[in-house]
């Protein structure tokens, strides 16, 4: 099944943010997958919505399949890795020591536009970087 969000990558690291949050700290043991199904379940509703609020990045995908484009320069590797790692941090930061069973996409707005104004600003503040480096 093709990805059908804005940027596949945002969705990844908010998938992983979560997840990574929600089991910061926390020792687990229980060897059955599908003990982890409501986790999952909730950290792809988050994604979801945590891609949703976030615009098609073209420097991050291209069209609405989110095809993700090959970095093809130093500072395109750049902008991308920076993009992902911030949003993974960001989601992680924001989970951890939470955790949330609710698997419905739109209960998370809230927390995904609070998420997307930190991103919004950091991506920005990329240009106060010395040499000016700039994320978009």
């Amino acid at each position: 099944m093709a990805f059908s969000g804005n940027n596949q990558s945002i969705y990844n690291a908010a998938y992983e943010g979560f997840l990574a949050g929600a089991l910061a700290g926390k020792v687990y043991t229980d060897e059955v997958a599908a003990d982890y199904a409501t986790l999952t379940a909730s950290a792809t509703a988050f994604a979801t919505e945590q891609d949703s609020v976030i615009a098609t990045d073209a420097s991050l995908s291209t069209g609405a399949a989110g095809t993700t484009i090959p970095p093809t320069t130093n500072t395109l590797t750049q902008s991308q890795y920076a993009k992902v790692h911030l949003m993974f941090s960001l989601c992680y930061g924001y989970w951890t020591g939470r955790f949330n069973s609710d698997n419905v996409s739109s209960d998370y707005t809230n927390s995904a536009l609070a998420i997307k104004a930190v991103y919004t600003e950091a991506v920005a503040g990329y240009a106060n970087a010395p040499g000016g480096t700039s994320l978009t």
